[in-house]
């Protein structure tokens, strides 16, 4: 498969389908050679048990016709209006026991967030249904060259409170503790505590309460992601047996320690998502989170050392000026753009896909990050992405077969030591705000108290300026271990 310069173009239902015909011309033109389509279960499904698939079909003829491949992204997190009505016992939990009311995304208005808790049986059945469906009806399509199975790890967004503590969750997390410790009595003997039954042992609520319980609480959480990601893939693979199927997490996990009322690696763990998929990525959006050129390189290290041999992604790249509800972010500048690109490249990344083509419609995010958008500098964009592809074109074999010499330093990093930092500091710059203004106030300031992320990531960054190659080593993945010297 050749590498992939792609860009985001349809969030239902935007773009809309009086732009189609030219803005698929200007996209080949432009040099990019794929697009990416997110397919919202919401969307789709909006009556139950019938797929309307007419406005994909016609964007991927539109697609073959332009000779663009399309990356189908899968969005079941974003679930139908009607998941509640008809599985009305579904709804998530938080930790002071109240139900959380589902509610539109704020930046994708098809469906609702977080939904149904997918540790309920009929939530999991009818969004493998979705899955499965999906796939069965694009297998054959030649324009088809991948599947991005997971969208950020998403499965919280707009819980508005610690999730899950719904009867649901609370049973598998009693079950992997009945697993990871064998017996009720060798928890208490672990946990120092004298638990008469299972149904005693309940997860931690709170930051600074004791850390046991928040920490073993993260942990499943961590788990639990892992064991959601085999069913996306299994349900996409059932009918794909060909194509690639990956996905990507909003930051690294080396970056992840918490976000709004999520817990650290509640999204999942980059190391073990990896090993469920064929490939595994990153969003990066430099300009809007204020990350300096270094910043990107210790995340795309980060996800290169979690997927060793496997193809690595930079899933989602600043096209173009962000916004913030009323707030404009500074514009993306193509020669800097650049830089993300061929530095994302020369790491090994095998796919590169901007968001987005257009800028936004919905929400907070309206009026930004496109590509092509207004910030004044998309025709500048659209000549150096041109000339990209030219310079592609030329190594592209050389570029599909590389893979970067692995260094011979590595750092750390311990999971635990996230789950720690949680238990005792939350999140609490975020926390003040739970809104995209306090997702951007994370990603400039970080957690006010937190200590694993810059212990880590500080490392990384002084490795990155005296450009000595490195490795992240994961303390559950040691025999990466193996080609070290230091």
């Amino acid at each position: 498969m050749e590498v992939i310069l792609g860009v985001q173009y349809y969030r239902p239902p935007f773009p809309e389908k009086m732009h189609w015909a030219k803005d698929f011309g200007r996209i080949k033109e432009s040099g990019f050679n794929t697009v990416q389509l997110w397919a919202c279960w919401g969307w789709i499904e909006s009556e139950p048990g019938t797929y309307r698939f007419d406005d994909y079909d016609e964007l991927i003829e539109r697609a073959a016709e332009n000779d663009l491949q399309v990356v189908m992204s899968t969005v079941a997190e974003i679930q139908p209006f009607w998941i509640h009505r008809l599985v009305p016992d579904s709804q998530m939990v938080d930790h002071m026991g109240h139900r959380v009311i589902s509610s539109l995304r704020r930046e994708c208005n098809v469906g609702l967030s977080p939904g149904g808790c997918t540790d309920h049986p009929e939530i999991r059945r009818r969004m493998e249904a979705f899955l499965g469906a999906l796939a069965s009806h694009y297998r054959d399509h030649p324009a088809l060259v991948a599947w991005d199975a997971w969208n950020e790890t998403r499965w919280a967004v707009q819980a508005d409170g610690h999730v899950c503590y719904c009867d649901y969750t609370l049973a598998e997390f009693r079950r992997y503790l009945m697993d990871r410790y064998g017996s009720l009595a060798s928890l208490n003997d672990a946990w120092k505590r004298r638990y008469a039954s299972w149904d005693d042992v309940y997860p931690g609520k709170f930051p600074g309460r004791p850390y046991t319980e928040l920490m073993e609480f993260q942990r499943f959480l961590t788990h639990r992601a892992k064991e959601h990601a085999k069913l996306r893939y299994q349900a996409l693979r059932s009918h794909d047996g060909e194509r690639l199927i990956v996905a990507h997490c909003a930051r690294p996990s080396t970056w992840s320690s918490g976000l709004d009322y999520e817990q650290a690696l509640s999204r999942g763990h980059d190391w073990e998502l990896a090993d469920v998929f064929d490939g595994f990525g990153s969003s990066h959006f430099p300009v809007w989170e204020s990350l300096s050129l270094a910043d990107v390189g210790t995340r795309v290290e980060s996800i290169r050392s979690a997927v060793g041999e496997k193809p690595m992604w930079i899933s989602e790249l600043q096209g173009g000026s962000a916004r913030d509800g009323l707030v404009v972010r500074e514009p993306v500048d193509a020669s800097l753009q650049q830089q993300w690109i061929w530095d994302g490249l020369s790491r090994g990344a095998k796919a590169v896909i901007i968001w987005c083509w257009r800028d936004e419609v919905f929400g907070r995010e309206s009026s930004g990050f496109g590509f092509a958008g207004n910030d004044g500098y998309a025709e500048g964009r659209e000549m150096a992405m041109k000339e990209a592809q030219g310079h592609l074109q030329q190594i592209h074999r050389e570029l599909r077969d590389y893979h970067p010499d692995r260094g011979q330093v590595g750092l750390l990093f311990e999971r635990s030591s996230y789950y720690l930092d949680w238990a005792q500091n939350g999140n609490d710059s975020a926390q003040a705000v739970p809104s995209l203004v306090g997702y951007v106030d994370w990603a400039q300031n970080g957690n006010d108290s937190a200590q694993a992320v810059p212990s880590l990531v500080g490392y990384a960054k002084g490795f990155e300026h005296i450009q000595i190659p490195y490795e992240i080593v994961d303390s559950q993945h040691l025999d990466h271990l193996d080609p070290l010297k230091l």
